[in-house]
């Protein structure tokens, strides 16, 4: 892969060797990252952060503006009010090479973001609610700046800002255990964050009718970290996703991680993109016969769920996601070119 080779200034060093393992820091001869959100999205964007500095040539930084209660890894947030991270921060984005954002950059005059954002040096990445509610105009910004934006197999997010490149989410299945094959109770669980979006009361009714004939446990999650959310899966066999959107997000991907039956809405968009997925697709009228199909024939549970753990495997594994984003920033800062064999570059130790 092509790269240019960063300035020895002192400064850069001091900003971005902070997380670079002792033993790597001489291997460092790519890009100095800055990794910039609003949130930081399900963790993806500090995973990120690590990825680069313990597997590339590259040096990374992470700037979260609102920390939240889900407590995931951190470098910088600058909601915890401390005068120095936002001098840090300034620091880190004036020195950067290139910035990877996720979702929409934002605006802070305390900061020099937006100026330095160029076609040849950034990509967005966009995760939801942000790009549905905001397409046109995020749209028109990426035609008028000529910045690249990333998008999802969400069609309620692309229909009006049609950003058809796509890198999935990440998730590591070897940070969760598999749960043991059901024996007794039946035990669903069903995170939320918006209950109405979720379809949170359709699952509370189907679980009541269910419950009246099965010996079956519906248990709702919500307000929890994510430790205790990955507690509670861990005591449950299958996982009611959401009917909303019409693909699986992050928490999908640890159920099925960790060897649950996985039931979700699948629009023929994602289908189109991955037909073979294996999420249990239902609608809200057949959720409560998909439900029951597999409270009748446990055995099947664990069949299922050796499926999806290896789906997360082979399309969320972590590093496989890190290449994909580095020659995608290869592309943003070099243009269109032919490639070497990665068994002849420095992609990872």
């Amino acid at each position: 892969m092509h790269i240019t080779v960063k300035n020895s200034l002192s400064i850069k060093d001091s900003l971005f060797d902070k997380h670079v393992p002792d033993s790597l820091k001489r291997e460092k001869k790519g890009f100095d990252i800055a990794i910039v959100a609003d949130f930081n999205i399900a963790g993806q964007l500090t995973t990120l952060f690590r990825l680069i500095n313990n597997h590339t040539i590259h040096r990374a930084r992470c700037i979260i503006f609102q920390g939240d209660y889900l407590s995931y890894d951190q470098d910088i947030v600058l909601s915890e009010d401390d005068n120095g991270k936002w001098e840090e921060a300034r620091q880190i984005l004036s020195n950067a090479d290139f910035f990877h954002i996720g979702r929409f950059p934002v605006h802070d005059d305390r900061l020099v973001l937006h100026q330095r954002l160029r076609p040849n040096n950034c990509v967005v990445q966009y995760f939801g609610t942000q790009l549905r509610s905001n397409a046109h105009q995020i749209y028109n910004w990426h035609k008028n700046k000529q910045i690249t934006g990333v998008g999802a197999w969400d069609y309620t997010m692309i229909q009006h800002a049609p950003f058809f490149y796509h890198i999935n989410m990440m998730f590591d299945s070897a940070s969760v255990l598999p749960v043991s094959p059901p024996q007794g109770t039946i035990r669903i669980v069903h995170p939320t964050t918006n209950r109405k979006v979720k379809k949170t009361e359709l699952f509370l009714n189907v679980m009541r009718e269910l419950q009246a004939v099965y010996d079956v446990e519906g248990v709702v999650i919500e307000g929890k970290s994510n430790r205790e959310c990955l507690d509670e899966k861990s005591k449950a066999h299958m996982t009611f996703d959401q009917i909303s959107v019409g693909i699986y997000g992050v928490s999908a991907l640890e159920s099925m991680a960790m060897g649950h039956v996985v039931f979700g809405g699948i629009s023929n968009f994602a289908a189109s993109v991955y037909p073979d997925n294996p999420i249990v697709w239902v609608t809200p009228e057949d959720l409560g016969n998909k439900i029951e199909y597999f409270i009748k024939h446990p055995e099947n549970i664990s069949v299922r769920g050796e499926n999806g753990r290896a789906w997360v495997q082979r399309y969320h594994d972590p590093k496989k996601i890190l290449r994909q984003f580095l020659y995608l920033y290869d592309l943003v800062r070099n243009g269109h070119n032919f490639m070497q064999s990665p068994d002849e570059q420095l992609l990872e130790k």
